[in-house]
């Protein structure tokens, strides 16, 4: 069963429906916790949306480091983060800049 909701997220993913892929690559998530390469495109999936919040930030570093792999997440103040508006850039990159005097 998660490699069937695996295929379906890497579907909705290639379509851009994010928010999809990340419900099915969890769902993929939920049958087998060990399966990386859901991990792995779970974590992009998040990447893809709106994402630099504190909360999304701190499920993908979770999901990382359950799956013993690197927590470092380069967060991108462009494309999606800024609604594709060069001029919204600096709220991204102001709130990641909270986040790390923050200590997230």
């Amino acid at each position: 069963m998660g490699i069937f909701h695996y295929n379906e997220g890497n579907k909705n993913f290639k379509e851009s429906r994010f928010d999809e892929a990340i419900t099915n690559y969890k769902k993929a998530l939920h049958h087998n916790k060990n399966f990386k390469e859901a991990t792995i495109n779970l974590s992009t999936a998040y990447m893809k949306n709106s994402n630099y919040d504190k909360e999304n930030v701190d499920n993908v570093t979770q999901k990382l480091n359950e799956n013993n792999l690197s927590a470092s997440i380069m967060i991108d103040s462009s494309h999606a983060n800024s609604q594709k508006d060069y001029s919204k850039q600096n709220i991204v990159i102001r709130d990641v800049q909270k986040q790390l005097t923050d200590g997230n």
